[in-house]
């Protein structure tokens, strides 16, 4: 493989002034590692296969998300988290989405795997928030002993479509505000055990009946809806529970901005919307965390416009992380993510990005890692995950969201 650029050592806490500009937009990719192929066919990756060590070590991307297929044992997880910490930074961010339930990426055997965001609102009224703030830490905890630090939760959509099938129980409640109290006490949890939580699907994917892994789902509420259901709960946890990170929603939101993509009749998906973005986001709610895309290689995205050209739409936006922008599976693919980068260069040498947002965007993201450093042990994992205390309270949260859907209760 070409390198086109390489680093003489992984990025530490460095200003972003001070890096290339390659290297600041390096920087703002995210990766997914499930699989690699060395000249065998694709293999999960549990450990680092050299090409792909060598491969990250020169493009120094901000970090790499994790999923079922690389999360074998504890054992193995600290070990590939130690691993591709070796190869970017002691500050590197390595993230899952754990939300429980459904969405469960840890190995259910040896580690505490949690009811879900609706089993938590199916809980007695007074013991709700006390059990969500526990859990988030429970996870927290289980997740940053992992040498994992970023958890792509919680889920702050509002179930308000029941045709919807890609949130459904993933969401809290149809209530806005039972979402947001509950959002906040995970979030809350999460973050005091050192896991930045990332808020999604923003601004609220609750009221479609597509799926954004492969279709684009338009949102069709007029814009007090959309003020009073959707955006509510995101208005409320951004400003009482300080989530670091919030991940975008791969949805046309036609009341928010009915702009369309460039020679298109497409109005532009959320992740691509400045004004969503930067004016709604940043402007309006006070955001001043980090800003994930959701992934970049779902068809909503990629089946409209290129890999290059979305994550310098998404850029543009004002978001700060582009997840996943394509497929890395071997060396080839290691090579177009460099391309990715030079292209993005170039827009910014041509005046189409903004050099100085994109430095400020690079410095947010140093912020964050510098803020969720972790370097995990085995014995470390071992001491806390499925300990007793986690065990416990999973089990009361099962107990605790049995309800009574119809019929009369037993005498």
């Amino acid at each position: 493989m070409q390198t086109l650029f390489a680093l003489e050592r992984p990025l530490r806490m460095t200003a972003a002034e001070n890096l290339t500009l390659e290297q600041c937009i390096a920087l703002k990719l995210m990766l997914d590692i499930r699989f690699f192929d060395t000249g065998n066919g694709p293999q999960p990756v549990l450990q680092l296969p050299p090409a792909l060590a060598t491969g990250l070590a020169a493009l120094q991307p901000g970090g790499i998300i994790l999923f079922r297929e690389n999360l074998a044992s504890v054992g193995q997880i600290t070990g590939l988290t130690a691993q591709i910490r070796q190869c970017l930074s002691p500050e590197a961010l390595i993230a899952v989405d754990e939300e429980g339930g459904r969405v469960t990426r840890l190995p259910r055997d040896q580690v505490t795997s949690f009811s879900g965001n609706m089993a938590l609102a199916a809980c007695p009224a007074d013991e709700r928030m006390p059990l969500a703030r526990a859990m988030g830490a429970a996870q927290g905890e289980e997740l940053f002993a992992l040498g994992i630090n970023v958890n792509f939760a919680p889920t702050l959509d509002v179930n308000s479509n029941p045709q919807n099938p890609v949130i459904n129980v993933r969401a809290f409640s149809d209530d806005p505000s039972l979402v947001a109290a509950l959002g906040a006490e995970v979030v809350g949890g999460l973050q005091s055990a050192g896991v930045a939580a990332a808020v999604k699907h923003f601004p609220g994917h609750g009221d479609t009946s597509l799926d954004s892994h492969t279709h684009l789902p338009c949102v069709l509420r007029d814009r007090q809806s959309a003020e009073s259901v959707d955006l509510a709960p995101f208005a409320e946890v951004i400003s009482t529970a300080s989530p670091a990170m919030v991940m975008t929603a791969h949805i046309q939101y036609p009341a928010l901005d009915a702009d369309t993509l460039p020679d298109t009749d497409i109005v532009r998906p959320a992740t691509l919307s400045r004004r969503i973005i930067t004016g709604l986001l940043r402007e309006r709610l006070h955001f001043s965390g980090v800003v994930i895309s959701d992934a970049l290689d779902m068809r909503a995205i990629s089946e409209l416009i290129s890999p290059q050209w979305a994550v310098i739409e998404c850029f543009r936006a004002g978001v700060d992380i582009a997840l996943m922008p394509l497929l890395l599976r071997d060396e080839s693919s290691l090579q177009q993510l460099q391309d990715i980068v030079s292209a993005a260069a170039d827009a910014v040498r041509a005046g189409e990005l903004d050099e100085l947002q994109l430095r400020l965007s690079a410095q947010r993201i140093l912020a964050l890692r510098s803020a969720h450093s972790c370097a995990a042990t085995q014995s470390a994992a071992l001491e806390r995950i499925g300990c007793e205390a986690h065990l416990a309270l999973q089990q009361r949260i099962a107990e605790h969201s049995i309800t009574l859907v119809h019929g009369v209760e037993p005498a």
